[in-house]
């Protein structure tokens, strides 16, 4: 399947158009089962298995990870050819893939047929080629057109995301500020739940301006989750800041792993979120 066979794409879209209900994967399981063909069949245990994986769920767990480390390029698609020797790194939940990492020029060129393909809600945006392990996707041509926020007006199937990574890009802050912007700016990402900006360099300073920027963002009253985990850079002065935030009225969970923190910034931090701290 390093193509997808034609046949084969009126039950993916049913797939993508009804994200959160299993019968389309269920009756394109059947379908696949139905060809006969090992890979197909293969692929048709692998998504039951997935949806329901009866009383013994690690062994189930078992045999999903052991039909897909042996079929996972056959059953990519157009994944495998954009990720190639990287293509393990894509998370699959219920027989199909929901979360890739791509660069500004993947999703440019790319981005209209993944997420045809695929029910993706999950993505981390990659912002340059010193985010190892993905170098290999990075491009000089097109990140400006996500530093602007032209990117994500323009490719509307961003809409689907429910959760967007962005970086980590540990060596130059303005870059990862320009593509932060360019996602608050964006009019379409009103299903954004949760934003994982986790393990940048961010400031306080920055903490500031992001919350500034969060206050117009469409997805401000949709946001529930925010990961700043591993900026440590972040003092007590920025942990009091995102203490009491207006922006973040609506946040219900708030993730600052490996961030030392005195103990008044934690107490604040702790009347605020509650359970929802995350440290």
């Amino acid at each position: 399947m390093s193509s997808i066979p034609p046949e084969h794409r009126p039950f993916l879209r049913a797939v993508v158009d009804r994200r959160l209900d299993d019968l389309p994967r269920l009756v394109y399981a059947d379908y696949l089962e139905e060809t006969d063909d090992p890979v197909f069949v293969a692929r048709a245990k692998f998504i039951r298995a997935q949806i329901d994986p009866g009383t013994r769920k690690t062994e189930a767990e078992d045999y999903c990870r052991a039909l897909l480390n042996e079929h996972l390029r056959a059953w990519s698609g157009h994944l495998n050819t954009v990720l190639g020797a990287h293509i393990d790194t894509v998370r699959w939940n219920r027989g199909f893939a929901y979360w890739v990492p791509l660069s500004p020029f993947d999703i440019y060129e790319h981005g209209e047929t993944l997420f045809n393909d695929n029910p993706l809600h999950e993505m981390q945006l990659l912002t340059s080629a010193q985010d190892e392990p993905f170098e290999f996707l990075y491009t000089e041509d097109l990140p400006t057109i996500f530093e602007s926020g032209q990117g994500f007006v323009t490719h509307s199937f961003l809409s689907r995301l429910t959760k967007l990574q962005i970086g980590p890009h540990r060596s130059y802050m303005t870059s990862l500020r320009r593509m932060v912007g360019g996602a608050f700016r964006s009019a379409l990402l009103t299903n954004l739940v949760s934003l994982d900006i986790s393990d940048n360099p961010i400031e306080d300073t920055d903490v500031v301006w992001l919350l500034a920027m969060l206050q117009r963002a469409v997805f401000a009253g949709t946001l529930r989750e925010l990961d700043l985990s591993y900026c440590r850079r972040i003092t007590d002065a920025g942990a009091n800041t995102l203490a009491t935030a207006e922006s973040l009225k609506n946040l219900s969970v708030l993730k600052l792993r490996g961030i030392p923190l005195g103990p008044v910034a934690m107490d604040m931090l702790h009347k605020r979120y509650g359970d929802g701290l995350v440290v």
